[in-house]
């Protein structure tokens, strides 16, 4: 008698009908299969690497608008940072950041084809002022959850060295579902989520709009006087100003999201068939905001001929984005805009956007005809109802593979994969609102890309077991990959219309146009070695070349080489003879060394002709871009080591994987400033090092297991520490971001670790005392220093389940240590006199005229400052210290909360019916900690490598909902 799990019992027969046989659990580890590179399916136990996978199902009553977002706080060593608008992009590092200039995401890979993950926030960084800029999602939010089996991800070089220059970041491999033997089976899923703000700053409502305790009309600001004070408002009411409807949270809608999927799934003689559909509806928390996508999957294999199978996929996706709201600090952002609302201001009374006359509802009124009005005091209202940014995607991946078993030890795969789509996007802005001045009569704005990838590819394995009747067994695997990829644009601007609301290109007052093709292509043979001995000692060697097509011919061929050892010591002691201790159920140690890389973008190598409109006569011409292109540049080199082990004790009731690895990453390709006699402003070197190490840490434990509960639960821990350790000969920093212009530079410096945040702050004396002017303001720096780090110091989790007969309840808590953030937003709020801090002392200034004290020495006298200021003067004077209002970005959020219930299947005897589950789900509900007043350190505006800068940033959401599961 045998059983998954449990050792193998011989009961002697006596001849009685009836046996009670009871199975003791096996001392050994189950052997987890885990899929690796190039799709194999390998024993997790022989892998000389870290590696972690999630099942499909935890991705769909927990479900998020882009499955990145569920793998948030799951896999040690990744952090996953968002834009928070539903469905955005998402920015993942694994491991800590290799390339300075270059991309840092991992790949992405879905059933062994490269899947792109480009973001979807259209060009913008943390350079920009983001006018223009909104989020259209990236690859992974067009996944769907329904279809996926299973997520593993390759962490270093060592796991990911097989796909080459692409694997260099990390890939993130995702398995879909197919068909199974047996009868059809149907299942439906339909779960329904609320979704509304978690988390807004702490706002002041004692005093409203104006200036010194007076009321201006036409102020931003909140320094007027004290509420109940009757004034003629911006309405012509002459009524007592009141703090009503003034948080963002009133500015926003309850968000929804339903999806409902259909699966069907079955086998007809020797071939098995899936065909999935989902759809999705979304109403974001913006008003007008709304996300439709549909996806279907079509996928079936099997036995074609004797010894020939066939798997074949086919997937569509049609995603439309409606209302995307834009970032930063942008006029046609909402939430800017209601940075600069004063706090008598009810919004709800701008709801209606026009007046009886068809005047766009404002509270700020024009000064004048000949003046342009402010920029970023847009009826909040008025935007999301006069602006349409619309996109629509359509998307289509698959593969079809074909595989003949030669013998029993060799066979051989062909497979060839595209993965395509299109992207249209349309912006609408009407007349008479204002992100700029030459924006006053609309703008229209529309977008096309297009993508194509395919990759063909075959490989070859021999495998053999106990070679010779020996204890070696081996495999061994040849192939090659072939990639082509295309990618065209069309971008079209009118700015201002000559007839109002005619929203064409045709329309516009002053025209502009671009386009932009590009082609890439990369070549690539690999092989993969492995030897076991005894099954329990094995030995892997890979090796793949490349040929890059964006690289110089005699730097465009690479070779990645990796090895690997897998020692399962437990094994290798029960096969000698020897007994390990009885706690001890599984031990195991594993290293490794590898080599990968980036190459770079097309048209690098040699200057491309640039057009530029609009010259003196309408003429047209030509100009060189403004970066100087290499002819002789090299791919980037990432070295990679890693060691660990993983353990197992009581029965496998406590497990402990334990990883350190470090990286080094060499020849970066970046831009460097160049002189500007040499009629460039940039040129393209390879220079610099980065190096990242750290260690990983994954505890899983049963500490209650009996008949009818059973209690799992399980810590992720992660740690990495950069350094850039070179850059080129002179040169001490690259910018990594300056947002807006600002004394803020997040940079990669040398000799200190990527991502270091500089800025200008206050002055101190030798005893650290903050120097004060004689004008009893502080006095700001205009030198650079260090201020904080846009990396965590080490980030957590802690999950668990506790499971009582059909019922079922789970948890997740992500923690981040450390790391910093620039809080761009509190420093427009305090100087406007909106949030709850800016309240001291007004009461006693406005009555007796006593001000605050900037407490410090006086930088003359050393004295203490006694100089008194007005509460605007004393907060206005922190806008541009930027060291003010850097924050630690420390916190624990309770990520994940989930009750099922499994009906008993008892209730559908005799019906149609095999299974019913039901669950109340809830996502990103409250910080348990944060440091940060009122905001998500994990909102950002860019998934570039410059983080550590908020600015107008969406507030996050929390989500509840309900979950239903069915099959027949």
């Amino acid at each position: 008698m045998s059983y998954v799990g449990y050792e193998t019992k011989e009961v002697a027969l006596t001849g009685s009908s009836n046996y009670t046989i009871e199975l003791a659990e096996s001392g050994t580890a189950l052997n987890e299969v885990v899929v690796t590179a190039l799709g194999m399916k390998r024993e997790k136990k022989a892998l000389g690497y870290a590696v972690q996978d999630l099942k499909g199902e935890s991705l769909i009553e927990n479900r998020t608008a882009n499955i990145a977002t569920s793998l948030s706080g799951k896999i040690a060593g990744m952090n996953v940072t968002g834009t928070s608008v539903p469905g955005g992009s998402n920015r993942i590092v694994i491991r800590g950041n290799n390339s300075i200039a270059g991309n840092n995401l991992p790949l992405v890979v879905v059933d062994g084809i490269p899947f792109d993950n480009s973001p979807g926030v259209d060009d913008v960084n943390t350079n920009s002022w983001g006018a223009g800029y909104a989020d259209t999602g990236d690859g992974m939010s067009l996944l769907n959850a329904d279809d996926i089996e299973s997520i593993s991800v390759l962490k270093g070089p060592s796991a990911t060295a097989l796909y080459g220059t692409r694997g260099g970041n990390g890939v993130i491999l995702v398995t879909t579902k197919k068909g199974q033997e047996g009868r059809t089976q149907v299942s439906f899923n339909s779960n329904f989520t609320f979704e509304n703000v978690m988390i807004q700053p702490e706002f002041q409502n004692e005093y409203g709009q104006g200036a010194n305790g007076q009321y201006v009309a036409t102020s931003r600001n909140s320094w007027g006087p004290a509420m109940g004070t009757v004034v003629t408002d911006w309405t012509g009411q002459t009524r007592a100003m009141e703090a009503k409807n003034n948080n963002f949270s009133d500015f926003m809608d309850t968000g929804t999201s339903w999806t409902n999927s259909l699966d069907v799934s079955g086998a007809a003689a020797k071939m098995n068939y899936r065909v999935g559909l989902s759809h999705m509806q979304r109403k974001g928390v913006i008003p007008n905001n709304k996300l439709t996508k549909t996806n279907l999957s079509i996928r079936a294999g099997g036995e074609l001929f004797k010894n020939l199978t066939l798997d074949a996929k086919l997937n569509y996706t049609y995603q439309k984005g409606e209302g995307r709201p834009e970032f930063s600090a942008s006029g046609i952002n909402p939430i800017f805009s209601l940075i600069y609302t004063p706090r008598s201001i009810n919004l709800h009374e701008m709801k209606d956007v026009f007046d009886e006359n068809g005047k766009i509802l404002d509270w700020y009124p024009w000064a004048s005809p000949d003046k342009a009005p402010l920029t970023v005091v847009n009826n909040p209202y008025a935007i999301v109802n006069l602006t349409k940014n619309e996109d629509i995607t359509h998307r289509i991946n698959g593969f079809a593979s074909l595989t003949y078993q030669f013998t029993d030890w060799l066979k051989a795969q062909v497979r060839f994969g595209g993965d395509t789509y299109n992207k249209k996007v349309e912006k609408k802005i009407r007349h008479g609102l204002v992100s700029s001045s030459t924006w006053a009569n609309g703008r229209y704005r529309f977008d096309e890309s297009n993508m194509t990838e395919y990759n063909a590819d075959f490989l070859i394995t021999a495998m053999k077991d106990n070679i010779n009747d020996s204890k070696i067994s081996g495999m061994l695997s040849f192939g090659g990959n072939m990639m082509n990829r295309k990618y065209s644009s069309v971008y079209a601007l009118a700015t201002g219309l000559n007839i109002p609301e005619l929203y064409t290109i045709q329309n516009g007052m002053s025209v502009s146009m671009s386009n932009y093709r590009s082609e890439k292509a990369i070549n690539s043979i690999y092989a993969l070695g492995q030897l076991s001995w005894d099954n329990y000692l094995y030995l892997d060697v890979t090796a793949r070349n490349d040929w890059s097509s964006t690289l110089p011919k005699e730097n465009r061929s690479f070779f990645y080489p990796s090895v690997s050892l897998g020692w399962v010591v437990s094994d290798m002691v029960r096969k000698v003879g020897g007994e390990m201790p009885a706690w001890i159920s599984f031990a195991k140690l594993r290293a490794s060394y590898a080599e990968a890389g980036n190459d770079t973008d097309p048209y690098q190598l040699l200057s491309t002709l640039t057009t530029i409109q609009n010259l003196p006569g309408g003429l047209m011409g030509v100009a060189e871009p403004s970066a100087k292109a290499n002819a002789n540049l090299k791919p980037e080199t990432i070295k990679s080591a890693e060691f660990g082990f993983d353990v197992r004790f009581f029965n496998n009731r406590l497990g402990i994987d334990f990883t350190y690895y470090t990286k080094r990453a060499y020849d970066q390709i970046i831009s460097m400033p160049s002189s500007i006699t040499s009629g460039y402003e940039s040129r393209y070197i390879n220079a610099g090092r980065v190096d990242n190490h750290g260690i990983e840490l994954q505890i899983t434990a049963t500490p209650v297991k009996t008949k009818d509960f059973t209690w799992d639960a399980w810590i992720n821990w992660s740690k990495n520490t950069s350094k850039v350790v070179e850059l080129a000969d002179g040169v001490t920093s690259i910018t990594l971001a300056r947002p807006m212009g600002q004394n803020c530079y997040v940079l990669a410096k040398v000799g200190e670790p990527y991502g270091q945040i500089y800025t200008n702050g206050f002055t101190y004396d030798k005893d650290g005392n903050r120097l004060v002017g004689d004008n009893g303001k502080y006095v700001v720096s205009s030198e650079l220093r260090c201020s904080g780090n846009m990396n965590p110091n080490w980030t957590g989790s802690l999950g668990s389940s506790f499971t009582y007969k059909n019922l079922s309840l789970g948890f997740l808590i992500d923690c981040r240590y450390g790391g910093d953030i620039y809080l761009q937003s509190m420093m427009r709020l305090q100087s406007n006199g909106q949030t709850k801090e800016t309240v001291a002392g007004r009461a006693e200034y406005y009555s007796t005229g006593k001000g605050l004290v900037a407490p410090g020495v006086n930088v003359n006298t050393g004295l203490p400052n006694t100089v008194e200021l007005d509460p605007t003067s004393y907060w206005g004077q922190f806008y541009g210290n930027i060291e003010n209002y850097i924050y630690d970005a420390t916190n624990i959020r309770l990520r994940e909360v989930n009750l099922s219930w499994t009906l008993p299947s008892k209730w559908f005897h005799g019906t149609v019916i095999s299974g019913m589950k039901l669950s109340a789900v809830a996502n990103n509900l409250c910080f348990i900690y944060n440091k940060l007043p009122g905001f998500d350190p994990e909102c950002t505006y860019s998934t570039g490598n410059g983080q550590g800068v908020e600015t107008a940033a969406l507030p996050s959401t929390r989500t509840f909902g309900f979950n239903l599961n069915v099959t027949f």
